[in-house]
């Protein structure tokens, strides 16, 4: 116990006033205490504070990055997807181009094979009318005997041809060749394609026959006509003029 408070009030007074003392400086440092504490929960807070800014700013930077790098492959790819759209667009132009191009191929490649058509008809229905002359010991118009007319200029050749397939009668090719009609009515418009004959009517008879027998379930008309008379004016049938090569 202080003497100063002994003295001042007593035995008495001065044991109750030294507790409130006490307790008054427990209080003090109770206070002091929570106090420095507060302050440390602030300063710690403060830390924490600028640590998680610098965490945040950490975890900011790597996104940026991320996006800037996305931005730019959407970019990439929008200017690749252009690129594509116009080799797109060219390729439907070239193939547009290329289908022109080969529908008018088909159409001329058509058109020769007619013209290849006729002149194969018309080298059958020369060496029908050569066989008939043959056969029938007949000579050609102008007194020419069948085989001297190829030493013949053509444009004569065509003109005593013409006129031979004329003079031949339905009768005769009926009787004695056993053709109908049909054949009969081809002489008479032999002079329509006679210029379009080969130099030697031997020439197309294997390409004809070809033609003939891989046609035959299309054009099964056209087959039987022709093919009717290879025996006739090549001595085999249409089908092994076909396998010559």
């Amino acid at each position: 116990m202080d003497v100063d408070i002994l003295t001042l009030y007593g035995p008495g007074m001065s044991f109750y006033r030294s507790q409130i003392q006490l307790s008054s400086s427990k209080e003090n440092g109770i206070v002091g205490k929570a106090k420095l504490s507060s302050l440390s929960v602030c300063q710690l807070q403060g830390i924490h504070n600028k640590q998680a800014t610098g965490y945040t700013m950490c975890l900011q930077a790597p996104m940026l990055m991320c996006t800037q790098r996305y931005s730019s492959a959407l970019e990439s790819l929008k200017v690749s997807n252009q690129n594509l759209d116009h080799k797109m667009s060219t390729l439907r132009s070239n193939v547009f181009r290329l289908k022109t191009d080969l529908s008018k191929l088909q159409r001329h490649v058509r058109a020769f094979h007619n013209e290849l058509l006729t002149t194969w008809q018309a080298d059958t229905l020369t060496r029908l009318v050569e066989v008939v002359y043959e056969r029938q010991n007949w000579k050609l118009p102008g007194g020419v005997a069948v085989g001297d007319h190829i030493h013949l200029s053509r444009e004569r050749q065509s003109r005593i041809l013409a006129t031979a397939a004329r003079r031949i009668r339905k009768p005769i090719l009926r009787k004695n060749f056993g053709l109908s009609v049909q054949y009969y009515s081809a002489l008479q418009r032999y002079d329509e394609i006679v210029h379009l004959r080969s130099t030697n009517a031997f020439r197309t008879e294997c390409t004809f026959a070809r033609r003939l027998v891989s046609e035959k379930e299309n054009h099964w008309g056209m087959y039987r006509f022709w093919g009717a008379l290879f025996p006739l004016c090549y001595s085999r049938s249409v089908e092994e003029s076909a396998e010559i090569f």
